[in-house]
């Protein structure tokens, strides 16, 4: 009994460390690349300043003013230099060479006149970008052995009432008269008993399951807004500004309250009264990168209308068909999500894959395949189903599909 309770409480503990760490791992990641990024754009943004200043000098003023410049320069910023003449003579260098280093062009009415090559690797740019990784870093590690402690206290008081009830087994067994013959009546309700824990016992484990494939979906979306924004900005096509820096920080917030309400299985009600198309504009923005690395035009029709519900749920709902759509788009198709004026219903369509009468017919039981669990649509369903909501797909093969969503109920 012992190594069975033992074994309970073990693996869930297990389970949870492993999803802290992959969590840790990506926010440690997303980290390291974007600072990475702003790194390389400020050391080229100084050199630029460097080359053009010294352009300047040698424009308005003579050669010792250049080299009295560039010996200031290497040595507050302590970054090392060489200055060439066009004819390969060094003019002027740092007390340690460049090793690793850029070259660059001294313009002089239009005319190259000289070479700078410069290497930041000592730069005092890159100490002190690389201390603010460092210490990043070991925020996360904190952050990833607090929650690792508070999870496992919560894991622990979650199982309690299960292993209370093993425990109360254990007792009766070790009280029960084994020298003495028992009735059928008796047999039975032992049986019973045996049987009502047991069934327990499974509820507790579909409960868990289930709440851990909600978690695996629903951090899907901000994981992949993180990507999406991430690989914007390695090719450019995203500024790292303060916006970008913004989203990430709203992404890996999202993050943090799916885990603290898988945890703390918060089972209040939460209906209010809120805007719909707030919503929707809101998931469609989230998902502008999404939209963008993957060439598929988003356009919308949004009407004011007021529903009542969760708004933190009915926005999964959206944020889980906007996702199936973009899984089922190519580049050059098209996502349009619109509003009716009159009645509160959402239709998202897109002109994709499409699918098949079998196909459709299936898309609200769970699916187990390579590609993952299949529990998406079975979610939204749920969530509908609790607000009183109704869902509608219509699908051609080859032509695209349409969901319908009615909260007029």
């Amino acid at each position: 009994m012992r190594k069975l309770t033992e074994h309970l409480a073990q693996k869930t503990v297990r389970n949870l460390r492993v999803g802290l760490t992959l969590l840790v791992l990506v926010l440690n990641v997303a980290v390291i690349v974007v600072n990475t990024i702003h790194i390389t754009n400020s050391m080229e943004d100084q050199n630029v300043r460097l080359v053009d200043m010294v352009s300047h000098l040698e424009t308005h003023t003579d050669e010792t003013a250049v080299l009295t410049y560039l010996e200031h320069y290497g040595h507050t910023h302590a970054v090392t230099l060489r200055y060439l003449a066009l004819d390969g003579t060094v003019l002027f260098e740092t007390d340690t060479p460049p090793k690793a280093s850029a070259s660059y062009s001294v313009m002089r009415d239009e005319d190259v006149v000289a070479t700078i090559i410069i290497d930041n690797a000592q730069s005092n740019l890159w100490v002190s970008n690389v201390t603010y990784i460092t210490v990043t870093t070991a925020m996360l590690i904190a952050i990833y052995v607090s929650a690792l402690l508070i999870a496992n206290r919560k894991v622990r008081t979650v199982l309690s009432p299960v292993l209370d009830d093993f425990t109360a087994i254990k007792s009766a067994m070790r009280s029960l008269a084994f020298d003495r013959v028992y009735g059928f009546v008796e047999l039975q309700d032992i049986n019973d008993t045996f049987e009502a824990t047991y069934d327990r016992l499974k509820r507790v484990e579909r409960d868990h399951k289930a709440r851990v494939q909600t978690l695996a979906h629903d951090i899907k979306t901000p994981l992949t807004v993180i990507n999406g924004l991430v690989e914007g900005i390695v090719s450019h096509r995203i500024e790292p500004d303060e916006k970008t820096h913004q989203s990430l920080q709203e992404e890996i917030a999202r993050i943090g309250e799916l885990l603290e309400r898988i945890i703390s299985e918060d089972a209040r009600e939460a209906h209010t009264t809120f805007e719909l198309a707030a919503v929707i504009k809101a998931s469609i923005d989230r998902h502008r990168p999404v939209f963008d690395r993957q060439g598929v035009t988003p356009t919308y029709d949004l009407h004011h209308t007021l529903i009542s519900g969760d708004a933190d749920d009915i926005r999964r709902v959206v944020d889980h068909l906007i996702a199936n759509a973009l899984k089922h788009t190519e580049r050059g198709d098209e996502i349009r999500i619109t509003m009716q004026e009159t009645t509160p219903v959402m239709v998202v369509e897109d002109t994709g894959h499409g699918m098949d009468e079998a196909t459709r017919d299936n898309l609200f039981e769970p699916v187990e395949s390579a590609n993952g669990t299949g529990v998406g649509l079975v979610l939204v369903k749920r969530i509908l189903d609790a607000h009183g909501a109704t869902i509608d797909v219509a699908s051609v093969p080859g032509e695209g599909t349409r969901v319908t969503v009615d909260f007029s109920s």
